[in-house]
């Protein structure tokens, strides 16, 4: 139950534009997740874990998920006001036990939705 409220809660957030809002939902969304799959099921790899804090305890981050399973995922950030790809790729880089061998991407929100040409 809790998963489909913060679902709405995401869905509340992003319409209205609340990019902080969303950021701790997807957190949210993503420690409920560790904690059905259960603390011993691997779902978490510390690498990933290590980077979310690093970057949420830096606040340059408002929240983060990982999506996708098996190798195949991928983690998803929303990055506070003012803080860049960038900043956030520097600072995993040069925390100890930082990760190089993630592969940073851009990505926007889509005012427009899907279009098809």
């Amino acid at each position: 139950r809790e998963l489909v409220s913060e679902a709405s809660n995401a869905i509340d957030y992003a319409t209205k534009g609340d990019l902080n809002g969303l950021g701790a939902c997807m957190s949210k969304y993503w420690v409920l997740k560790k904690t059905m799959a259960g603390e011993s099921s691997g779902v978490e790899p510390e690498n990933i874990n290590q980077v979310l804090q690093l970057l949420i305890s830096s606040k340059k981050i408002a929240g983060g998920t990982l999506c996708g399973a098996g190798g195949g995922g991928f983690l998803v950030l929303v990055a506070t006001e003012g803080t860049s790809r960038a900043d956030m790729e520097s600072a995993v880089k040069v925390s100890e036990g930082g990760n190089e061998d993630f592969k940073w991407h851009n990505c926007t929100v889509a005012e427009d939705g899907l279009l098809i040409d």
